[in-house]
């Protein structure tokens, strides 16, 4: 017998509330989809299409996995159901994902099949060594394509997260190559991160720990478009230790440093960029 999604540790579904709908009829993304997959596609047209829609209006968020099951159970649906509203669906898992900090977009290794466009948040690609010690390779900033190297690969390499709350809305890429000046747009955005890419080797291979942490400073602030009052970074003292290759004791150095200077602005646990961060030894 089908269990209520709030009995043994499931998460409740977004959207849906608790108690509402019949027992033996509940909506389980998790166990209905390894359990009873005919059961799934049956109801996926009709209700959780409605219930992935709630979710996406009231900005409520859900787990990646839980994500991945419903994109591949609707797809699966389509598949085997082809008069069954899919239009409706794949409107539906167009809307924005939202996802907690810490929350993985894609795990190494995982197939592509759309891009992702930042709308709000942070994001990074990274790195994990064997002993633990992590390099963060990209940040992926406000208004920015997520990878846009999956366009040709159409398989995520390295795994990306979020580094604080993160709203990204997927584009398929088979929308990308139907759509005017779609690729184009793709491939500026993928040069883009490569000459960053290039900057990024340079300052690691041969600039000191304080030219590191202001040059990251000064792109940051490019990116987003701050222009005169300080911008506010959201990343923690380890993370910006694994973005510029030192140790977060070296880090908090150099910040008391740059602070001193006036250079940065260090209110408790929040770093603020001021334009002043460009000083003499800023290139």
């Amino acid at each position: 017998m089908m269990l209520s999604s709030c009995r043994r540790g499931r998460r409740h579904v977004p959207g849906c509330r608790k108690g509402s709908v019949d027992r033996g009829r509940s909506i389980l993304l998790s166990n209905l989809v390894d359990r009873d997959p005919a059961k799934w596609r049956r109801r996926a047209p009709n209700r959780l299409t409605r219930c992935i829609h709630r979710t996406s209006q009231s900005g409520k968020l859900y787990s990646n996995e839980t994500f991945a099951r419903l994109r591949a159970g609707l797809a699966e649906a389509g598949r085997r159901q082809p008069g069954c509203g899919c239009k409706a669906m794949h409107k539906t898992i167009a809307c924005p994902r939202l996802l907690r900090r810490y929350d993985h977009v894609v795990r190494a290794g995982e197939k592509c099949d759309c891009i992702y466009r930042v709308n709000q948040g942070w994001g990074c690609r990274y790195k994990t060594l064997r002993d633990g010690r992590r390099q963060i390779t990209a940040l992926y900033l406000p208004g920015e394509l997520c990878e846009p190297h999956w366009l040709l690969s159409g398989r995520a390499e390295l795994p990306v997260m979020a580094l604080t709350r993160l709203s990204i809305t997927p584009l398929p890429l088979s929308e990308i190559h139907r759509r005017e000046n779609g690729v184009k747009d793709v491939l500026g955005a993928m040069m883009q991160t490569l000459e960053r890419q290039a900057q990024w080797i340079v300052g690691l291979g041969r600039k000191n720990a304080t030219e590191r942490i202001v040059e990251l400073l000064i792109d940051l602030r490019m990116r987003l478009g701050e222009s005169d009052g300080p911008l506010e970074i959201p990343l923690t003292q380890q993370e910006i230790a694994d973005i510029v290759g030192l140790t977060p004791v070296h880090v908090n150095r150099v910040l008391h440093r740059l602070a001193e200077q006036n250079r940065v602005i260090q209110r408790g646990r929040t770093l603020l960029a001021p334009a002043s961060i460009a000083g003499a030894d800023a290139h």
